[in-house]
């Protein structure tokens, strides 16, 4: 401060205190540090835009997967960036996605996206509106998740299930094929023996009319063709030894649960898996095993379905046996099966069921004894019904 000659005397000293702002301010460096992390380690594709689709932000994972920096993307239209177009259709696709969530709503779809080195992605992308204290969008966040692995976990599993259906029906065709065979080769042979003894007899009367021994003798041929293409179609539906391989019992009935996931969805039934095989292995046709474990769960949901069970309840247990061997029960609180039903069980044709083939446990059996095992049907169960197949164990 001068003087009246205008030399200093003294000074003045000022003091403010910043503590809040500095603060602040080393809060607001952490939270955009924290959030700059969290943004950039994200699984997900995340981003920012405004709402004509102008990148704001990008995370660092997106940037990664197309092999872009931030530089080459920030500034420029959504649907101009490498990632976001391969066919003009679905660079449309996009614009119009932004202009609806640009109007507040959430837009969500799937979209093929094209990553560095040619690589392909199936994104679940979704667009959601930001609003302000007015209701007004004033940014876009788009966020992609990655679901290529499960979409072919799903296609593969569809797949399998088809090659299950197709095994089945298969199976059922040779069964049917085997049983029509054994019955109408009966008649067959009956007409040949017949037509044997009318040519036989013929042989003995000259006087009859003309042509009829060349007509029973032309009928005789064609009841041997027929029971040679009956046996022909047997041969052809019997049960080949297909791909046979060494499989993990306890991790099959997993896996062979799985592919009723979206039956059970729809019940309310819940399943218990009590699997105490655990390194127990078998050598088998995976197919056919998880045809006969679906099978056999099927029949459960039906008779649970068939008794009106508040809440049903299948009990999967696995088994190391004495001997070498590995058994699988199913058991449930169903309908169970009655006293006239338990000894034809396995018959082909028999079934309990409105419009059931009769088939299914039929070729349950044939597939469990072809791999050297037994199925049953446990008769002491009680309060529903409880049937077993017992493998071979596969030595090391």
């Amino acid at each position: 401060i001068p003087d009246n000659a205008g030399n200093f005397s003294s000074f003045l000293v000022v003091q403010r205190d910043v503590t809040e702002e500095r603060a602040a301010a080393a809060a607001l460096a952490y939270s955009e540090r924290r959030f700059r992390a969290i943004f950039n380690s994200a699984f997900q594709f995340i981003g920012l835009l405004n709402r004509e689709g102008v990148v704001l932000e990008v995370n660092q994972t997106a940037l990664d997967f197309v092999g872009l920096s931030a530089d080459q993307v920030i500034g420029r239209s959504c649907w101009e960036a490498a990632w976001c177009s391969i066919t003009p259709e679905e660079r449309d696709r996009l614009k119009e996605a932004i202009r609806q969530a640009a109007g507040g709503r959430m837009v969500r779809y799937e979209v093929l996206v094209r990553g560095k080195h040619d690589t392909t992605a199936i994104i679940d992308l979704s667009l959601k509106p930001v609003l302000n204290e007015r209701g007004e969008v004033t940014l876009i966040i788009p966020e992609g998740r990655d679901v290529t692995d499960s979409k072919r976990a799903q296609e593969e599993l569809q797949q399998h299930q088809q090659e299950l259906a197709h095994m089945t029906r298969l199976s059922m065709l040779g069964e049917m094929a085997s049983g029509i065979a054994h019955e109408i080769n009966q008649p067959l042979t009956a007409i040949a023996s017949y037509c044997e003894s009318a040519l036989a007899l013929l042989k003995l009367h000259p006087q009859l009319p003309e042509g009829l021994v060349e007509i029973v003798r032309r009928t005789s041929e064609q009841s041997h063709r027929a029971a040679a293409i009956i046996r022909q179609v047997r041969d052809f539906t019997a049960k080949r030894k297909d791909t046979m391989e060494v499989l993990d019992i306890d991790a099959l009935v997993r896996k062979s649960i799985r592919l009723l996931d979206w039956e059970l969805r729809n019940t309310n039934t819940a399943i218990e898996l009590q699997l105490a095989a655990e390194g127990g292995r078998i050598l088998a046709n995976k197919v056919q095993i998880e045809q006969v474990i679906v099978n056999l769960v099927r029949n459960s949901l039906e008779a649970i379905r068939e008794a009106g069970c508040a809440e049903g309840h299948i009990t999967i247990q696995s088994n190391l046996l004495p001997n070498d061997l590995v058994e699988i029960s199913v058991a449930d609180n169903g309908t169970g099966v009655s006293a006239d039903m338990v000894n034809c069980l396995f018959n082909s044709f028999q079934s309990r069921k409105p419009g059931g083939t009769g088939l299914g446990l039929s070729v349950s059996r044939s597939i469990i004894e072809s791999h050297g095992g037994k199925l049953w049907f446990d008769k002491g169960h009680r309060n529903g019904a409880q049937f077993c197949f017992s493998l071979p164990l596969q030595g090391e």
